[in-house]
């Protein structure tokens, strides 16, 4: 079986919790050709629909292309949603920057979503603060911490 979704984000906005065994990326949806694919642009990613950006250097956000900003991560460690504010659409994809990507994370000009051990990952800034953890149960824990990066 795969792990527990801990959280998904709807295009709507809406925010939900798990530990939940639907909305699993895995078990949704056999993996296929995209006639999209993953793009990258300046600090930001593109999933289909979804833009996951490097708005300042205080702000990540997470975005669906009908303009609903559904999660707001601060690099002091604090989580915010629901917003219109800090939306990923609000400037052109750009050329690819400061956009990496390695076995272990994803990177986003200052912030990293990865792997903090085999069992969690963790979405955290560069100047030290980590927004949120997720582990392989499905739960969420939201920060700040100063570890987990």
């Amino acid at each position: 079986t795969y792990p527990d979704t801990p959280v998904f984000y709807k295009s709507d906005r809406s925010i939900h919790h798990g530990p939940r065994t639907d909305y699993n990326a895995f078990t949704n949806k056999k993996p296929a050709l995209s006639e999209h694919g993953v793009e990258y642009g300046d600090k930001t990613v593109q999933l289909y629909d979804w833009r996951i950006s490097e708005i300042d250097d205080e702000h990540l956000s997470i975005t669906h292309s009908s303009g609903g900003v559904t999660r707001i991560f601060r690099s002091d460690g604090t989580i915010h949603g629901s917003v219109a504010d800090f939306s990923g659409y609000d400037k052109e994809l750009g050329a690819p920057s400061c956009a990496y990507l390695s076995e272990e994370y994803l990177q986003l000009g200052s912030w990293r979503i990865g792997a903090y051990s085999q069992k969690t990952i963790s979405i955290s800034h560069k100047e030290g603060y980590t927004s949120e953890v997720f582990d392989i149960v499905g739960n969420r824990h939201p920060g700040p911490y100063s570890d987990f990066q």
